[in-house]
Formats: structure tokens, C-alpha cells, sequence
């Protein structure tokens, strides 16, 4: 038999150039798609960074608005008027919740080294307190003071206050009381912003997407606690000096950690230098992950399908003055292309999966959480419900220990507040129901000023029906539902914000850090609700949860470790097909069927193993590559017979060199085409 490979030119050519023209479409709609997402990362960020810059801006001016008045009236009064003064201006002055002043040593009074009335505001009453029995302010305890007495007006660094035990933030004003000596300064006039405000004002907006807002200085230091565990803000400074009043700087980043690419939207504040600071995730705002991932995939195919029609056509001069060893490596080369395109569209799939509905779901900012309870108040009174009450709920998952492939154990504290006057006749308790083995201890009960705190530690197990379609390159949610006692009364458990130092799914808000789960890796964590409804009311009267009643899931998101399945799984099937090829290659006849059979019985209980560790109720991603090992076994094994029974010239040219040749492209190949079918649906 004479091997010849004689293409048609005019059909090859036809066929390069649809093939080229689909690979183009494809990048084409990935720079429209990239650039349009682009566009409107920019155009979002830097709206939102500008009405934050207004909203912060406004605000901080109102408190140096208040200042300055009070300065003014200090610097033109009485002495024996400043207390009386302060504490008036705060009563009247709404914004501000405490006042005070730091006198020069002796310049109040040559006998008096210092004088330091420092007045709190509590509900509507004021104490009356002296800085100066708390902290010698002229030291290092109070580095602020010292900076701003050479200053007109200063807004200081953060400040850990003793006296109210919070942190804050001053603005100082500088003043001189009338008859002064030489007119130097007498001191300074300070109001005390505590820096949950300023987060306040950071979150009061309505952010539609993923972002973190946060306040830092000029030279990176933090006002407001950026996403950052330590550092990653010093480069900020270049994109604010950019910045100007009527547009917001742009800054890309990549993140250290998972290379992510962050937009760092700053803007700098006229009345401080103070820079206000929005970073969104490129990967978080995307909303269509699917359409990007069959983008991606697209050109993988494209591209292999261009490539190999373009080494087909060339390798007419390898068939005409045959040679053996180059036409192995040219197939060989096709094999890794394949592989190459495999491995990339693992990643693809892995990176960029649909987001399940609690991830769509999830409250991730106040603006979202203030959105979801109005929409609920409006239904409920639609439904002639009572009106909801909201009571704060949060979660810290301390430990988690697997147990198996789909259940857990975890450790750790829910806290509930109870505010006065709204949560009074509400009975204190919880409970997990989709957990077992939940043991609840409620271990804190404290009081403050507006609200009780109750703590409960909790000690369950969490069973989940993971869909392992995918695995190793799927995530999966792992969920805790949370639930009031109460079931008479319409109580909607909301996600406390305010207790965690950052709501975004990527930095792990309610786990501790040092959390590790055994062949799993946390991806996210975050509160979502779904609207739950139940075909019985389970005895109870006035059971308000029967329809539609949203209900709280704190949720973590975990994916397998890759590392040890490939170990496990992907490295021996790797090994097996190559020894299928090594014994295909070297034997003949009935000599390969005792080998095959020793390894199809080595795979078989191999992939038992695999199903009975997941527990899986769907045929596992893994399992395509033992069906695919089993049919090249039976493909080769069949070879073997043909080879020794059949006449068939085909089988038998150049010692079964076809077939031989056509053995690693055709795995690759069939490798290539079983990810494309998987992740690109």
C-alpha cells in the first residue's frame, strides 16, 4: 500500500480562511466585550468616587463650619465663658458629639499649667470633662496637638481616645484670646469625628456593584481601614496628584495575592489631605461571566482548529519523502497544542463560572442591605403584614474540620444586637436548621447605650449536597442558615456590616484567616438571602415565614485543591495512557490484552474510589478521563486483533504505523473537544 497525502488546495485554502475568520470573530468580540467592561468600570468608579469625595467633603466641612464659630467666639469672649460656650455649641450643633480645647501651658492662667475642657455628648445631656486628667497633651501621649498649634486649621491622623474609648479623627482650629501675650496662639479648639462615621458616609451611597471606599493620607497612611490586611496604598499618591476636582484619578493594580486586576479610583479632599480612595475587582464586576468564558474558549478552539489545519497542509512534504521519526514529532506537536488548549480551558472554566443565585444575591454593601429592606417593607405592607423589624445578626466561623467530602465541622460565634425601644419584646435566641449536631451556647449578654449585645458560640456540622459535575474545577457553596426563635412575629435577620472591617466576598468577611479546610480552598464568604416559602405553617399560629420570607445564609465558597486530585487522579490516568501506548507500540497480538486488563482493573477500582470518597450522585468531570482511558484501551486492544487476524492493508502499513502515529493527536484531540463541551455550557 502506498501512503500519499494529496490535499486539495482550493479546499484547504477555503477551509484556513473560515477557520481564521471564526478565530477573528472571536478575538474581536473579546476586545469589544473587555473594552466595553473597561468603559463601564470607569465610567462607574469615578461617578462613585466623585459623589463620595462630595458626600465626605460635605461633611467635613460642616464640622469646620462649626469650629471655626466656635473659635471665633472663644477668641472674642470671656474665659470664664468657654465651658459654658462649648457646651452650648454642642447642644445646638447636631453633627457633633463632643467639643473641646487645649490650652498652651500657662497661657490660660500663668498658674495653670494646663487647662483642657473636654465636653461628651451622651443622648441629650453633655459631661463636662478635663482632657489634661486623662493625658499630658504636650507629650508624645497626644502626638496631634503639638502638629496643629502650628497650624491655622488640621485635620489629624487617627487617635485611640482613652476617655470615650473609640477612635477618632480632629479637626483642630488654632485661636488667640483677646489680650494675648504677643498675640501667639492660646490653643486649640478640637472636635472629635469618630471614624465609624466617616465609614458611614463612605457606605451611605448607593453602590449597584462590588467596591471598597476608603479614606488614607497622602502618604498612605489609613484613615478608614482599606481592604488591605497591611499596606498595598502607597502608590496612591501619583494617581491623586492626576486627579482634580472635576474628574477622579485611575490607578491599575494588580493584586499580590491572586493577580487579580483592581481599578483604584482616588480623589483628594480639598479641606484636608486626606485622598478618597474606590477600588473595584475587574472580575467582580462582571456580570456575564458566561459570555466571557465561551469568548475565551472560543479562540482556544478556533485558534487549534486554524493551527491544525494549518501543519496539515504542510505536512505534505513529510509524507512525500517519508520519514518516520519527523512524522511522529509532528503529531506529537499537535498532541501538547491540544493539551496546551485544555489546560487553558480549565482555567477558563475554573476562573470564570456562572454565579450561583445566593452569589447574585449577595449583600456585600449597606446600600445594598438598606435597598433589600425597603423592598421588603414595601412588601410586607402590600401583604398587610406587620411592618418587619431587623435585627443585626453576624457570624465568625473560627474552625472548620472536614469530616468527609460533603460534610464539616465548624466552630465558632454569632452575635445578635437588640436595640432599646425596638427589639424589647423579642426573645433572645437562634437557631441553625440545616446544620446537625448544633450545640448553641450563649456565653455574652452585655448592655451599651443603645443596644444589647448577646454572643453564642456554636459547635455543628454542616452536611452539603455539592454538585461535583465539575470537579476539581467547580466551587462549591457551603451554607449556614440562620433563624429567629420567633416565628408569630415578621423578624428578618440582616447582616451587621458595621462589625466587619470589610463586606467584600474576596477578603473573607465572618473567617478567621489562619482557616484551612482539608482538600478544599475558600474562595469567597458573604450574607445572601432567599425568599423561602414552606406548604405548612408546622402547627403555628400567625406563622409569618409561609411565603416568600426572606431568609439569611451566611455562605462560604470553596473549590477543591487541584494540586492533590492531580496527584490522585490526573497524574495515573496520565500514566496508564502512556502505558498503553508503550505496550501498544512494543506488542503484538494477544501479548497486550493481559497488561490492559491488569490496568483497566487498576482504573475501575480507582474511579469506585473516587465516587464512593464525593458521595456523587452525577457522573464527576474526573470520570470522562477514565471513560476516555477505557476506550483507548478497547480502540488499541481492537487494533491488536485486527493486527493479528485481519488483511487489512491499512492495518498493516509500515508495521501498523498509522494508528501508532495517530495514537497521542487523537487523545489530545478527544481531551480537547470533551473540555469544550464541558465548560463552555
Amino acid at each position: 500500500m502506498k501512503f500519499t497525502y494529496r490535499p486539495s488546495k482550493g479546499f484547504v485554502i477555503s477551509i484556513l480562511i473560515i477557520l481564521f475568520i471564526v478565530f477573528l470573530s472571536f478575538v474581536l468580540d473579546l476586545y469589544f466585550y473587555e473594552r466595553q467592561s473597561s468603559r463601564r468600570i470607569e465610567q462607574e468608579g469615578k461617578l462613585v468616587t466623585k459623589e463620595l469625595t462630595l458626600n465626605v467633603e460635605t461633611f467635613l466641612r460642616e464640622i469646620e463650619d462649626v469650629a471655626n464659630r466656635a473659635a471665633e467666639q472663644i477668641s472674642s469672649g470671656s474665659k470664664d465663658d468657654i465651658v459654658s460656650e462649648l457646651d452650648r455649641i454642642l447642644k445646638f450643633e447636631h453633627e457633633i458629639s463632643n467639643i473641646g480645647v487645649l490650652f498652651v501651658p500657662h497661657s490660660y492662667d500663668e498658674s495653670l499649667r494646663l487647662y483642657s475642657p473636654y465636653i461628651l455628648k451622651e443622648g441629650n445631656d453633655t459631661e463636662i470633662l478635663s482632657f489634661d486628667s486623662y493625658y499630658d497633651y504636650t507629650t508624645a501621649a497626644v502626638p496631634w496637638f503639638g502638629e496643629s498649634i502650628k497650624l491655622e486649621k488640621n485635620w489629624t491622623k487617627p487617635f485611640y481616645d482613652e476617655i470615650s474609648r473609640e477612635e477618632f479623627v480632629y479637626f483642630t482650629r488654632r485661636f488667640t484670646m483677646a489680650g494675648g501675650k504677643n498675640a501667639e496662639p492660646s490653643g486649640i479648639l478640637f472636635i472629635g469625628v469618630p471614624l465609624k462615621d466617616l465609614k458611614n458616609k463612605l457606605s451611605s451611597l448607593n453602590l449597584e456593584h462590588p467596591g471598597q471606599p476608603y479614606i488614607v493620607t497622602v502618604d498612605g497612611l489609613e484613615i478608614t481601614q482599606s481592604p488591605h490586611s497591611s499596606g498595598g496604598v502607597q502608590a496612591i499618591g501619583p494617581a491623586a496628584d492626576n486627579a482634580d476636582n472635576r474628574e477622579p484619578g485611575l490607578l491599575k493594580v494588580s493584586d499580590p495575592n491572586t493577580g487579580e486586576t483592581i481599578y483604584r479610583f482616588v480623589s483628594p479632599l480639598e479641606s484636608s489631605d486626606w485622598i478618597v480612595v474606590f477600588e473595584i475587582v475587574e472580575n467582580e464586576f462582571l456580570e456575564n461571566y458566561s459570555l466571557y468564558r465561551k469568548i475565551l474558549i472560543g479562540i482556544v478552539v478556533s485558534l487549534a482548529a486554524l493551527v491544525t489545519a494549518v501543519a496539515l497542509y504542510n505536512l505534505k512534504p513529510l509524507t512525500s519523502n517519508y520519514r518516520s521519526r519527523s512524522l511522529f514529532w509532528f503529531f506529537m506537536a499537535l498532541f501538547f497544542l491540544y493539551m496546551l488548549g485544555s489546560i487553558y480551558i480549565c482555567w477558563i472554566g475554573l476562573e470564570y463560572q456562572d454565579k450561583s443565585e445566593k452569589e447574585l444575591n449577595a449583600i456585600i454593601n449597606k446600600s445594598l442591605l438598606e435597598d433589600f429592606k425597603l423592598k421588603y417593607i414595601k412588601y410586607s405592607l402590600e401583604q398587610r403584614e406587620d411592618p418587619p423589624v431587623f435585627i443585626p445578626t453576624g457570624i465568625f466561623v473560627e474552625s472548620i474540620n472536614s469530616q468527609s467530602s460533603n460534610r464539616v465541622n465548624a466552630k465558632g460565634i454569632i452575635w445578635q444586637k437588640y436595640y432599646k425601644g425596638v427589639h424589647d419584646d423579642i426573645a433572645r435566641g437562634i437557631s441553625i436548621p440545616n446544620a446537625v449536631d448544633v450545640s448553641l451556647s450563649k456565653f455574652l449578654e452585655k448592655t451599651y447605650d443603645d443596644y444589647t449585645l448577646v454572643e453564642w458560640t456554636f459547635n455543628l456540622n454542616i452536611t452539603s449536597d455539592f454538585n461535583y459535575s465539575r470537579y476539581p474545577f467547580g466551587n462549591e457553596n457551603m451554607w449556614l442558615q440562620i433563624k429567629q426563635q420567633e416565628f408569630d412575629k415578621n423578624i428578618v435577620l440582616v447582616p451587621d456590616l458595621d462589625s466587619y472591617r470589610v463586606s467584600s466576598t474576596r477578603y473573607l468577611p465572618g473567617l478567621d484567616k489562619n482557616i484551612q479546610i482539608r482538600d478544599w480552598e475558600i474562595q469567597n464568604s458573604f450574607f445572601s438571602y432567599t425568599f423561602n416559602s414552606y406548604n405548612t405553617n408546622f402547627g403555628i399560629e400567625n406563622f409569618i415565614g409561609q411565603y416568600s420570607f426572606p431568609e439569611i445564609y451566611f455562605n462560604i465558597i470553596i473549590r477543591p485543591n487541584i494540586l492533590n486530585v492531580f496527584i490522585s487522579h490526573f497524574l495515573p490516568i496520565g500514566i496508564a495512557i502512556f502505558l498503553i501506548f508503550a505496550i501498544f507500540k512494543t506488542a503484538t497480538g494477544h501479548y497486550v490484552v493481559r497488561p490492559y486488563a491488569t490496568l483497566f482493573l487498576a482504573l475501575i477500582f480507582l474511579q469506585i474510589s473516587l465516587r464512593s470518597n464525593l458521595g456523587a450522585n452525577e457522573i464527576v468531570y474526573i470520570e470522562y478521563y477514565y471513560f476516555l482511558t477505557y476506550f483507548i484501551m478497547a480502540g488499541v486492544s481492537l487494533n491488536a486483533v485486527l493486527v493479528q487476524n485481519s488483511s487489512w492493508e491499512l492495518v498493516h502499513y509500515k508495521n501498523n504505523l498509522i494508528p501508532k502515529l495517530f495514537f497521542w493527536p487523537f487523545t489530545g484531540l478527544a481531551i480537547l473537544i470533551l473540555n469544550t463541551l464541558v465548560f463552555y455550557g
